[in-house]
Formats: C-alpha cells, structure tokens, sequence
C-alpha cells in the first residue's frame, strides 16, 4: 500500500519541482574505494507514463552523494546525460504531454520534450501501440551510466531515493545492472575498467508499507 501523505524527502523534492513525495524507498550506505572513480548503471521505469507526462505527478529518482573534499553539499549524480536535469518523469519521456494533463487546470507543468531517445515505450496506449519490455511499467529509460570522481580510501555516503511525486498512485522503479554499483579504474583518461575494489554498509529506508 502507499503511504496516505507525503513524506519529508526534500532532495527528491528538488528534483520532482513539486511539493509532496510519497511512497519515497532508498538505500543510504556509506562506502569506501580503492580506486579514484565509482560508476552506476541503472534504468528509471514508471506507470505514469505516457498519461501523467508533463504534469505534476512528476515521480523522481537520484543518487545523492555527500563527502570528502568533492562534495561537501549533498549532490545527485543521477543527472539526463550531458545535461544538469535529474531523472524523472518530466526529463525523459516520449516528448508528448499525457491525456492527464488536460483533466484539471492544476495538473500540466512543464517539461523537457528533448530526450526521446533515452526512453523506450512499454505501453499499449503509445501511438505506435507496440509492446515494449515484459514489466508493468508503462514507460523506462535506456540503460544510463553516471559516474563520479572520488578520493580513494575515504568514506562517502551515498542515498538511493525515489519517490511519487502529487500522490501515492501510478509507481516508479529503477533498475540496476547486476553489479551495477562499480568501482572504476582509468586507463586512459576516456577508458575506465572496473575493479572490485569497493566496500559498502548502509540501511534500507523506505515509508512505503
């Protein structure tokens, strides 16, 4: 069941745009490296696509990392690549607004039409009504990798979070590529390889029941 009001969840609240998170789930942890760099592999996934794109219901997700001399503000990682925009509903979709926008004058908000090729469509009421990945979300992101600059041998902590933006209905997930939390190792300053060199502790925190 969701949760019946929003929580106090205010880094996904920056990245949602709206007031009001609800069903927010996460994983904070602190870890270690043994190598200067640290990458993650994921896809973003949710029913509100296509019907809630370009509204408030803009369900978000990110990687919010505090420590060392790199960050010493809490930052997310999880950004659309080559952009400052974080991942959510309004930041990755099919580029068309949803049928629920024109329900209630308060719903439409804006949103970036720019990025269809990082989305892939999952649902029979998309134009093309083609059936997409076997979940039930309705609409994910490509496979996106972010990575980050650290100091080796110092400790980070890292808050995987996502939550339902407006209201408790209509899910969102993220998917992780096995082994999708990697330690990374340059070999050129383009070329990166992963290394097991990585150690991590931390607690589930949800308020979804």
């Amino acid at each position: 069941t969701g949760s019946a009001a929003p929580v106090n969840e205010p880094d996904l609240n920056a990245l949602s745009g709206f007031a009001g998170i609800y069903d927010a789930a996460g994983f904070d942890f602190d870890f270690t490296s043994a190598t200067d760099r640290v990458g993650f592999i994921f896809s973003f996934a949710s029913d509100e696509y296509p019907e809630f794109t370009g509204t408030i219901f803009n369900d978000a997700f990110g990687f919010f990392i505090h420590g060392g001399t790199e960050y010493t503000a809490t930052t997310n990682l999880a950004l659309v690549p080559d952009t400052n925009l974080g991942i959510s509903v309004n930041s990755i979709n099919n580029g068309i607004r949803g049928t629920a926008a024109a329900l209630n004058p308060t719903y439409p908000a804006p949103f970036d039409a720019t990025h269809t090729d990082l989305f892939i469509s999952n649902s029979i009421y998309s134009g093309d009504h083609t059936v997409g990945p076997y979940l039930q979300y309705d609409g994910l992101t490509v496979m996106l990798t972010v990575d980050a600059d650290i100091t080796r041998n110092t400790t980070y902590d890292m808050k995987i979070a996502i939550g339902d933006a407006g209201d408790n209905g209509w899910d969102s997930a993220v998917f992780f590529k096995t082994q999708g939390f990697l330690s990374l190792t340059s070999a050129t300053d383009n070329a990166y390889a992963t290394t097991e060199d990585l150690a991590a502790s931390g607690n589930v925190i949800t308020d979804d029941t």
